[in-house]
């Protein structure tokens, strides 16, 4: 994973610029996606697996939000207690007859 966020960092250049704050919080990536519809984004496998993505365990220098908060971990919903507990309600979530019952729409 580490290799993936380096090339990402390489690629956005966000060691000099700073971040915004939808980047760094699943709220706010949702909010932007559902509540303003400007961004579509694809959920990848490791959002129902992995819930180390979730962290900056490497301490990269991932630059600084709008109001110079560092960045580091992403900023998990209020109903989860972990990233552990956000990727188990989250596959949870998928695999729920709700979801079976919906998808195709």
């Amino acid at each position: 994973m580490c290799a993936f966020v380096c090339v990402l960092c390489l690629c956005s250049g966000v060691r000099d610029v700073y971040v915004s704050t939808r980047a760094i919080s699943v709220s706010g990536s949702w909010h932007v996606c559902v509540d303003e519809g400007s961004e579509v984004k694809e959920l990848t496998p490791e959002w129902y697996s992995t819930p180390s993505f979730l962290r900056n365990l490497n301490a990269l220098p991932l630059g600084k939000t709008q109001t110079g908060e560092v960045v580091n971990d992403v900023e998990l919903p209020y109903w989860c207690s972990s990233p552990e507990d956000f990727i188990a309600q989250h596959a949870a979530a998928l695999e729920s007859d709700h979801v079976s019952a919906h998808l195709h729409e």
